[in-house]
């Protein structure tokens, strides 16, 4: 019996140690940066001047304006689907958008925040594609590949909020500005959601994702309309990004390791075997 049980604990130990473990605490796992302006805020008015909501996006979609993104190397973790380049920048294309809540829905799609203001988007799309065929310390990536798609608030609720635009200082110069939104602060209905041909996110949680506005064009404004309404004003700016997840962490034993725990569970049937007969 004891035999049976050394080779039970073995074998169970050996699959549990296998298995992922899921991780606890967000990490940066990729991240971008550009050199030109690609980003625009542009505001929407009626026949009547009245505000009727705005559209946030981004595109570095050429040779001539792209972005130079990378996968973070985190020992262990994620889970790659495909050899993956870690550490190397990659030339990219990146576009994105995001358009402000519903005017007649149950959260407000106004902006509030005096000096630096802060207004809710909806409907959040980001795709990170490589902008040509790279070798990269011997691993090919190709044209076209999906490096990361990011979605958040897509569901059909006006309460659904994907991300928050902030300008910092108002009508005052400020120059900078961010776009934001994570999965725990906003909840399941407006969880942040990725994608990627090299990093499995099956298991991810905590999902988040940080855009970094400068140089803004005109500076950043808040614009006062017919009471309660008030919109940040347009502008352009240049982007640099982040993306985190809480990530399972890789258990695979070393191979000296694995050995050892096989010969255990091998060796202890082979004797349960012996003894049968």
């Amino acid at each position: 019996m004891k035999k049976v049980a050394i080779s039970l604990a073995a074998l169970g130990f050996l699959v549990s140690y296998a298995l992922p473990a899921m991780a606890t605490t967000p990490v940066t796992f990729a991240q971008f940066t550009d050199g030109s302006q690609g980003t625009f805020l542009a505001n929407a008015f009626d026949g009547m001047g009245n505000w009727t909501g705005a559209t946030l996006t981004g595109n570095y979609s050429s040779l001539a304006q792209n972005i130079q993104f990378n996968f973070n190397d985190l020992s262990g973790t994620p889970a790659t689907l495909q050899p993956t380049p870690f550490d190397k920048p990659i030339t990219a294309f990146l576009t994105y958008s995001a358009q402000t809540l519903p005017l007649m829905g149950m959260n407000t799609p106004y902006a509030s925040g005096g000096a630096n203001p802060t207004e809710p988007f909806t409907n959040v799309s980001l795709h990170i594609v490589a902008a040509t065929t790279q070798t990269i310390n011997g691993i090919t990536v190709p044209a076209g590949a999906n490096l990361l798609t990011m979605t958040s608030g897509l569901m059909a609720d006006p309460n659904d909020i994907g991300g928050i635009l902030t300008v910092n200082g108002a009508n005052s110069g400020g120059t900078s500005g961010t776009f934001s939104g994570t999965t725990t602060t906003m909840g399941f209905l407006n969880k942040v959601q990725y994608t990627s041909a090299y990093l499995d996110f099956s298991m991810s949680s905590q999902e988040g994702y940080a855009l970094s506005y400068t140089a803004l064009n005109p500076s950043a404004s808040l614009v006062f309309g017919a009471f309660p309404a008030e919109w940040i004003g347009d502008f352009g700016a240049e982007t640099t990004g982040t993306f985190n997840a809480a990530l399972p962490v890789s258990t695979v034993p070393e191979p000296s390791s694995l050995a050892l725990l096989v010969s255990l569970g091998v060796g202890g049937s082979s004797l349960i075997a012996r003894r049968r007969r």
